[in-house]
């Protein structure tokens, strides 16, 4: 697996050496995608400190190579997938995109903080790359067919249960890593499971159609699973 480390370009942006301009210039076709679909265009992220960049690269670096063994050992082949690392704008941790003709997982390493982060969400993305590379319909063009809840539903939830199966993980690990505490995750799985007819019952309804205002797929509202990841917990059995 070729590993993309994008931040070398990012550093000589912080140093002055690239414009912001220049610096998408050295991966239109990425930085297209990006802004196109995950992010606006406003210029570089916080993440300004060489040590801090560096920490986050080595620790996404390593698990991305921990998680190609592990793979491999399961017999996925991996030598056609490739990971892109760059420092986003803290929207998203990453997925995967057709770039240069491979299916490429990418990482925005503004977001990992932690070694369970790296490991889970590494996995997470590389198996979002495996998919779109073993189902090229399940990949998205424009923004209706990203938002599909159906292709959100199968996509997102393909990526995490193979990867709470890889690591033999919980669900709420699987889903979360470390970013809630104990005792928040526990109320959020007991919520979802309270909330569950309701969850299917609003995925179903529009399991057809674009995602149109819907927030299941988000982490913005942490008082409500409906706006809280909790379309990941509610797919139909089978998908």
């Amino acid at each position: 697996m070729e590993i993309i480390d994008h931040t070398k370009a990012f550093q000589k942006l912080l140093n002055g050496e690239l414009t912001w301009e220049n610096y998408k210039r050295t991966s239109p076709e990425f930085f297209q995608h990006y802004f196109s679909f995950w992010a606006n265009d406003q210029g570089a992220h916080r993440l300004r400190t060489k040590k801090e960049l560096e920490r986050r690269c080595s620790l996404v670096s390593s698990y991305l190579r921990i998680s190609e063994r592990k793979l491999t050992e399961m017999g996925y082949e991996t030598d056609s997938l490739s990971a892109f690392l760059f420092v986003g704008q803290d929207t998203a941790n990453g997925h995967a995109l057709k770039l240069n003709g491979r299916f490429t997982a990418w990482l925005a390493i503004e977001t990992f903080e932690t070694s369970l982060q790296a490991k889970i969400f590494a996995t997470h993305e590389l198996f979002h790359a495996i998919h779109y590379r073993e189902s090229p319909s399940c990949y998205f063009n424009g923004h209706e067919e990203m938002h599909s809840v159906s292709r959100q539903l199968i996509t997102e939830g393909v990526a995490t249960y193979l990867t709470k199966n890889l690591w033999q993980s919980s669900d709420g690990v699987a889903l979360w890593a470390d970013l809630l505490s104990p005792k928040i995750l526990e109320d959020w799985l007991k919520n979802c499971e309270r909330s569950k007819k309701a969850l299917i019952d609003l995925t179903l309804t529009h399991f057809e159609s674009p995602e149109s205002g819907l927030e299941i797929f988000y982490a913005s509202d942490a008082q409500s699973v409906l706006s809280f990841k909790g379309g990941l917990v509610s797919r139909p059995e089978g998908c």
